[in-house]
Formats: structure tokens, sequence, C-alpha cells
């Protein structure tokens, strides 16, 4: 969420800049300015979700800065300050559709109930878009030949796994707070593949995003990087040369990210067969589907060996994906064949009672600390996809979800029985960002935090 005050003291400027502060808003999501065209300048070059403005400033006046920018700032909320409690202001401001007229001087409880309610208005239109995009990207996949047409660019990335004991975990992703960018995830055919688009407040940040993603995942994943684009024209063709690329990745040499740039190599034909088959092995292996890995196995080395004689290279680096994946040591053809199979004993013996006592207890001890579903399965030696199998299947909710409600419920004893501030009962409960507190608990009870309060 991006913040403007428009104010011509300085001190005022602060002081608001301080409270936004303490109610979790980032310091680089806010923009000052000390009159009315440096608040138009401002709206012209850039979005804002919430602009806070003085009525008597320099130059151009409130009013007359909120008439101007609202010609290209339709969907930012304007909230007049005013040291005047003057009825034609007021009413000035209502008919430009200003949201309130606040008097000076601005309290605490003023900024927080202004910032809840830009936050509930920016999730309801955030939440139909999500909607929106979902249908689009599930019919891009879906229905060949279709071109949708988004509203905002977009960025694919194609993930795939390479340590089939470490699945990449959608839910963790998701559950991370970052309103810098929206992230559609869809599994298709054993890889996850994410849609990332941009946000008006932060054009560009795709960028950033998909490098930090890369530098999160390079353990046990391999990022396929997808051309931008704004309709499915060329979708399909690029859809498959991330594929392509994915699949190819165990003879590639660990490559841990494929640029929009890159393509298959010439000579893929060759070698193709052999990577479907590391494909297969890790995909049965993942699924506990341990007759299907012993035949992909065989398929495997049957596969591989013709490849060492006409590719020495890409099959030596097929034998080290392998070894990497599977944890072995030896990486001769017998090496190979004996470590495979048992790695799939050693893992189905991992499968033993699911301690689901003990871990709730856990997570009831410590849902307030930075809590992640990779974490606690590392722990208790499963892997993030079965543990999180086990702990749906055990709970009737996956783990998430769980974790979120201990800390709602926290939460709302902590807004009746004490005076602590929004961003306070956040941290008690494991939120780092006030904002990203208040958009959990709106979503799971249909209310603010302070909503909540006020009726309790």
């Amino acid at each position: 969420m991006k913040i403007l005050i428009a104010d011509d003291e300085l001190l005022v400027r602060r002081s608001i800049r301080m409270f936004l502060t303490d109610l979790g808003v980032r310091p680089d999501d806010m923009v000052e300015t000390g009159d009315g065209f440096g608040l138009v300048e401002a709206i012209d070059g850039s979005h804002f979700d919430l602009a806070l403005v003085d009525i008597r400033m320099p130059g151009m006046d409130g009013l007359e800065a909120v008439r101007r920018a609202r010609e290209t700032a339709g969907e930012t909320d304007f909230y007049i300050l005013s040291g005047f409690d003057d009825f034609k202001y007021a009413q000035e401001a209502i008919r430009l559709g200003v949201k309130d007229y606040i008097l000076k001087p601005v309290r605490r409880a003023d900024l927080e109930k202004i910032v809840e309610n830009t936050i509930s208005a920016l999730e309801q239109r955030r939440a139909l878009l999500l909607e929106n995009l979902n249908l689009a990207t599930a019919a891009l996949l879906n229905i060949p030949g279709y071109t949708a047409h988004f509203p905002v660019p977009c960025r694919p990335v194609l993930i795939a796994d390479d340590a089939p004991a470490q699945p990449f975990s959608v839910s963790e992703l998701l559950s991370v707070d970052n309103d810098r960018i929206t992230v559609i995830a869809h599994r298709d055919e054993g890889y996850v593949l994410l849609f990332l688009f941009e946000t008006p407040e932060y054009p560009g940040y795709c960028r950033e995003y998909l490098k930090d993603l890369a530098e999160r995942y390079q353990s046990g994943h391999t990022l396929v990087e997808g051309r931008k684009f704004r309709d499915g024209t060329c979708w399909e063709e690029d859809y498959k040369r991330m594929r392509t690329l994915a699949c190819l990745r165990s003879a590639c040499g660990g490559r841990r990210l494929y640029p929009r740039t890159c393509l298959p190599p010439m000579d893929s034909r060759d070698f193709l067969p052999v990577c479907r088959c590391c494909e297969t092995c890790l995909e049965t292996y993942g699924k506990s589907d341990y007759a299907g890995f012993t035949l992909a196995c065989e398929a495997l080395l049957k596969s591989l060996e013709p490849v060492r004689q006409s590719h020495p290279g890409r099959a030596g680096n097929i034998s080290r994906y392998l070894a990497e994946a599977f944890g072995l040591k030896d990486q001769s053809p017998e090496g190979l064949k004996s470590g495979l199979l048992m790695a799939a004993a050693t893992f189905s013996a991992s499968s033993k009672d699911f301690q689901y006592e003990e871990i709730t207890a856990y997570i009831d001890r410590h849902y307030a600390e930075d809590l992640s579903l990779t974490g606690l399965a590392g722990m208790y030696g499963l892997s993030p996809n079965y543990f999180s199998t086990l702990f749906k299947k055990k709970a009737g909710c996956n783990f998430i979800h769980y974790l979120t409600s201990l800390r709602i419920a926290e939460s709302k004893r902590l807004l009746l029985e004490t005076n602590l501030t929004i961003r306070e009962i956040a941290e008690r409960v494991g939120y780092y960002s006030a904002s990203f507190f208040i958009r959990s608990f709106k979503k799971a009870e249909e209310i603010t935090p302070s909503e909540y309060r006020r009726k309790g």
C-alpha cells in the first residue's frame, strides 16, 4: 500500500509518518509533499492507494489539488485533514468524492481507522482481480488457442523439483505477505507454474521478485523464466520451450535458473527420452509410488546406457543430478541402480506413525514464531509433501490454516482484553507486518481488528 502525505507543515507530515510506521506501513511506501502542485505531480507520476491531504497549502489548496488529481487517480482514496471546521469545505470535499473530512489534530485512532478502511477496500478490489486472473490463467492452460488479455503485465515462471524429498510448497509461498505482486499458482504435470502479475503501485517489481525466488529456491529446484506478455498470443509456443528446458535440466549441468532468452540445446532429441525417465523417477518417488518408482528406475538405467556412449558429458550430468537428488555416492551404473532402490526402501521406512499430537503441541507453543511447514517436516524427518498430506488428514485442514487460526484466536483475545495497539498485537501473534495482520484478520472474521474491538 502506497500513501501520499500532502501538508505544508513539516511537523504534521512527520507525525503522520510516525503513526503510519507504527501501524506497519513501510517507510519507502510513504511519499511527502508540502503543497498542492507537489500532490498533483506525485499522483501523475505514480499510483497511490491513499492520499492524506491538508486543505490550506501554498500555491494550490488541497481541494483544488484533489480535483485535478482525480483525473488520473480514480482508485486513490482521498482524505482531507483540516484545522477548519467549515461546512462549505466539507461539502466540497464530499462533492469531489473524498472519503472523509478529518479535523486536526489527527489522532492515532483516526489514522488506524483510515488505514484499515483503505486496506479493506484494496483487498476487495484485489479479490475481484484475483478471481478474474485465476479464471484467465486456468483457461490459458486448459483451452488450446485461448488468447487471454490480462489487465496487467504477466511474467510466467516454471518451477521443477530437483530433490523429491523437498517439493516446492505453493501454500508456503502464497502465505508470505507481499502486496507488491499478485501470484497465481497452478500445478501442471509435475511442475508448478507461477504467473506473476505486477501491481500498479510497483511497476517492474516482477524482475526483483524473480531474482528473490531464484535465490530462495536454488537449493533443490530449477526455475525456467517465461517471456513477459499481456495476452496469450505466443503463450503455447513459449510454454513448450519452458517445459522442454525443465525436462532437460538433468542433462544440462545443474543450472538453477533458465532465463527467458534460453533455448533448448540443438542435440536435445538424442537425450530427451532419458531425461523424461528422470522426471518419472522424481514424480513417482515424490508420490510414494514405490512400484512405479522401481519401474521408472529400470527404464532410466536402460535408456542411460546408450547416452553414455553417444553423449558422455550429458550422461555424466544426469548421473550427478541423480546422485544429488537422491543422496547417492556411487555414480557408476551399478552404483546408481543399487542406490536408487535403497533410496526407495529408506524413504518407505521413514513412513512411521505420524506424531500428530506432539506436532500440534509444538505449534500451539510456538505459533507466534516464524514457523514453516518445511521446517517442521525437517524436524520430524519427513518430506514437506508427505508431512502436509498427513497433517491435513489428521487436522482436517492444511498447516497454514491451522497456524492462522491459532494466531487469529489469540489476537481476538488481546483486542478485547488489552489496550495494545494493532501493531503490538500483530507482533505478539506472529505477524511481522501490521497491514498483513489486518488483511488476514479481515479475511478470517470479515471485519477489521478495530471494528472487532469496538463491537466487543
